[in-house]
């Protein structure tokens, strides 16, 4: 992604001095988020629970903001549902009709700018047919990319993800969270050939990159994809990490079958530029560690 210099008509202002408007501050991504800009931030960082802002429609979001009166402020709308098997509205409410509440509200405050959360799985239209979660990033992805072309180009920023992991537990519906629970009961962990490509980031790596991404102009393309270097097969991944507990006999590699549309042949990911992304911790240490502490609490 290219992020060249705003045009003169256009002003942000000093791009440190913005304040941190943060949506979601309390899950993985968000509290990782949240204590990166508290330090990078420390007077101009407001969190906003999704107890709250969840219930508002959109003139209450505008009223918000004036309410706020930040003349210049970049928000991270962090929150989100991840299980694709949660009901398709409350995935769509969370994923895409929320953020897009707030872009479209947000609009008219011209010192204004909006962060969205993506997946890198937008790209793969087969899995976005069969996976409610997917489909509702596509579409919020597809949206964004509509409203910059209208007028918002340099205030809006798509960040597509790979999956995370390192912050509070894993999500019980997710790889890690299985493993987590089978090694924790000791019983057999049934999966797929692990043929399927995945990259795996600390939560407070790409914490890191957010916040820097907020000291930089947004102008160029609205969409931006993380990539590390370090693109692994889950095979791998439940090998090494079974391995590590002594637990390779639970592992059963090839017991369930391969879901639609997945990534098996190598993705090739260009690692993103270490001015945007600087820093990605090798994922398998990273991950036995955190299981770790998981099974020690």
């Amino acid at each position: 992604m290219s992020l060249a210099s705003p045009p003169e008509q256009i002003s942000l202002g000093d791009l440190h001095l913005r304040s941190i408007i943060l949506f979601g501050a309390g899950g993985q991504l968000g509290s990782s988020i949240a204590r990166v800009c508290s330090v990078a931030h420390p007077h101009n960082l407001i969190t906003v629970p999704w107890a709250q802002a969840g219930k508002w429609r959109r003139d209450d979001v505008a009223a918000w903001f004036s309410r706020e009166n930040r003349a210049a402020a970049d928000v991270i709308i962090a929150n989100g549902l991840t299980d694709p098997s949660r009901p398709k509205n409350e995935l769509d409410h969370s994923n895409t009709e929320f953020p897009l509440r707030v872009i479209e509200a947000g609009a008219s405050f011209p010192g204004l700018r909006f962060m969205t959360i993506g997946t890198v799985m937008e790209e793969r239209a087969s899995l976005s047919t069969a996976n409610a979660y997917v489909a509702s990033k596509l579409a919020l992805c597809h949206r964004v990319e509509e409203l910059a072309q209208q007028g918002l180009a340099g205030r809006l920023l798509h960040l597509r993800l790979h999956t995370l992991y390192g912050v509070g537990r894993p999500h019980p519906h997710m790889f890690l969270g299985q493993m987590l629970t089978a090694l924790k009961s000791e019983s057999a962990f049934s999966m797929s050939s692990g043929r399927q490509y995945r990259q795996y980031h600390h939560a407070e790596d790409i914490a890191m990159a957010i916040s820097a991404l907020t000291g930089r102009d947004w102008f160029g393309q609205a969409v931006l994809q993380m990539n590390s270097a370090e693109t692994l097969q889950l095979r791998r991944i439940a090998e090494a990490v079974f391995r590590h507990f002594g637990k390779s006999s639970l592992l059963q590699i090839g017991a369930v079958p391969e879901q639609t549309g997945e990534v098996i042949e190598d993705p090739g990911y260009a690692p993103t530029e270490a001015a945007l992304f600087p820093r990605s911790r090798p994922a398998i240490p990273g991950i036995i560690n955190w299981l770790s502490e998981c099974l020690g609490r």
